[in-house]
């Protein structure tokens, strides 16, 4: 508060919290990749150090599900056998919903028939 500012005194729970803080921010720190840390060493608290994952991974999810839909698209049966394509199908199917790209059934019915 302006009040405790003005007396010079940090609130108790502010410093509970503070250190909590710098305990999830170590906790994040020491559990990442060096390309990954580099992107957020230079960060003070928790929440920016997980809003800058979070932002990283999300990239990256994009991109891979971008990928994987056109891998999908571009898919034909070419001398492959019809179960070898279903395979495949499924495959990239299974990839994309592992990071919640969902593709509607009939997408992937009309990936086999055409």
């Amino acid at each position: 508060t302006d009040a405790d500012r003005a007396a010079g005194t940090v609130n108790p729970l502010y410093q509970t919290w503070e250190n909590q803080d710098a305990l999830v921010c170590t906790w994040l720190l020491s559990t990442m990749s060096e390309l990954l840390l580099a992107k957020v060493v230079d960060f003070t608290y928790s929440s920016q150090v997980w809003d800058e994952i979070h932002r990283h991974f999300q990239t990256l999810l994009i991109t891979k599900a971008r990928q994987l839909r056109s891998e999908l698209r571009t898919l034909s049966k070419g001398d492959c056998k019809i179960e070898e394509l279903i395979q495949r199908v499924r495959v990239i199917n299974e990839s994309l919903i592992s990071i919640g790209d969902l593709v509607p059934h009939r997408n992937l019915i009309e990936v086999v028939l055409d």
